[in-house]
């Protein structure tokens, strides 16, 4: 990724989340059904030679885990059952989102878009701190980069491995269906792209970490003393959870652990309604298609949530796991 001039985020006054009191906590409900494998059609932003090699699933997808072997020689792709396939070689990570898959390298960080195929992998870009991918008003799908020293966020263009600078410096962004933020490295405060070149609006204070679904922008407050849910426009949150370790967003779900024992909880879609549906783990992800895979702590095993407390082993050891 090249590196352009520090433009972009503009840097306002804090405006923090208010701490709460409200404990993650499982609530009395019947057991869920398992969320359903598929998901809305949405497309890659890509020219025409890079679009004629990316596979139909690429585009309308099914639910799909990608992991790292745990010395990181291997990319392989969960096929469903207990069965997954080899689709690439050595891998530094793996970003994941609406069916597409990147992969840095692991001599240089150069980032590889996977073709849906083989081992087909295509290379998009340099190396860069964190990638994620987001739709855009345009009705595409976009790639995303930070600069390895945070000083500019960028989309790739989707030709070759050109990117456009799209922001100024930042810590980390978070990506997902509602759309793409990033948090200033001044301040922590937490701004979201409209869409236009170095055009954001802040939306937020500091917070221990961020995650985003197809609806929502959730975060944490710094203390880890409760979970917010922003509200959509200017700077309002609304309380939707008590104290927490981490969140995790995808798909409709949202997800959080509890700060002393590491249990994980599912949001049921309302303010403080949580449910517990397993015990700790090592990384948690949400596919596009709202499908919940866990790593066990000592990253010996990849789960599926079935539903209730219920998890399926469907695959061995992985360093990173990511869902599309």
């Amino acid at each position: 990724m090249r590196i352009g001039l520090r433009t972009g985020i503009h840097l306002t006054a804090a405006v923090a989340m208010l701490l709460g009191a409200v404990a993650v906590a499982p609530q009395a409900s019947a057991a869920p059904t398992p969320a359903p494998a598929t998901a809305p059609v949405r497309q890659l932003k890509v020219d025409g030679a890079l679009a004629a090699t990316l596979q139909p699933h690429a585009a309308q997808y099914t639910a799909h885990a990608v992991a790292l072997s745990p010395n990181k020689s291997g990319v392989f792709q969960w096929e469903g059952g207990t069965t997954w396939s080899q689709i690439g070689g050595p891998a530094a990570n793996l970003y994941a989102g609406f069916g597409y898959v990147v992969a840095t390298s692991p001599q240089n960080g150069d980032v590889y878009l996977y073709s849906g195929a083989g081992q087909s992998w295509t290379r998009v870009g340099g190396p860069g701190r964190v990638f994620g991918f987001a739709p855009e008003t345009d009705g595409y799908i976009h790639l995303y980069g930070l600069a390895p020293d945070g000083s500019g966020v960028f989309r790739w263009t989707g030709s070759g491995a050109t990117w456009t600078q799209v922001g100024g410096p930042a810590s980390w962004m978070y990506t997902g269906g509602a759309g793409m933020f990033a948090t200033s490295p001044q301040n922590g405060n937490i701004y979201q792209f409209t869409g236009t070149p170095n055009v954001w609006n802040q939306v937020g204070g500091p917070g221990k970490s961020f995650a985003v679904n197809n609806t929502s922008l959730f975060g944490l407050t710094p203390n880890g003393g409760a979970v917010f849910r922003w509200n959509g426009s200017g700077t309002a949150w609304t309380q939707w959870g008590g104290p927490a370790g981490w969140v995790y967003a995808g798909g409709s779900g949202l997800l959080a652990t509890n700060p002393s024992s590491g249990d994980v909880f599912l949001n049921n879609g309302a303010a403080n309604d949580w449910r517990q549906i397993g015990g700790p783990g090592a990384d948690f992800e949400i596919s596009s298609a709202s499908q919940i895979f866990g790593l066990t702590p000592s990253r010996n095993a990849v789960n599926l949530w079935q539903g209730g407390t219920t998890w399926v082993t469907i695959g061995g050891p992985a360093s990173v796991v990511v869902a599309e």
